[in-house]
């Protein structure tokens, strides 16, 4: 299974009520985020980087759908 990028946002936060979206629609996803450092895993504020959703490349269209239908896409 190859997975792709469906979005990036600036916390680990937004990147989680994406998730769920995804999660309650049966899409499996992986959140993708540069949280080492001083800052650890247990960061909340934003991330130089961003954090990435991704999801398998046959479920890209489906997400996009619902995450667009959310408002959390431009």
């Amino acid at each position: 299974m190859r997975l792709v990028k469906v979005a990036s946002f600036p916390s680990r936060v937004e990147a989680g009520l994406a998730a769920g979206i995804l999660e309650s629609n049966g899409i499996m996803h992986t959140i993708r985020a540069d949280d080492v450092g001083i800052f650890g895993p247990g960061h909340q504020g934003p991330f130089h980087k961003g954090v990435d959703l991704l999801v398998a490349e046959t479920d890209l269209a489906e997400a996009l759908s619902l995450l667009q239908d959310a408002g959390l896409l431009e």
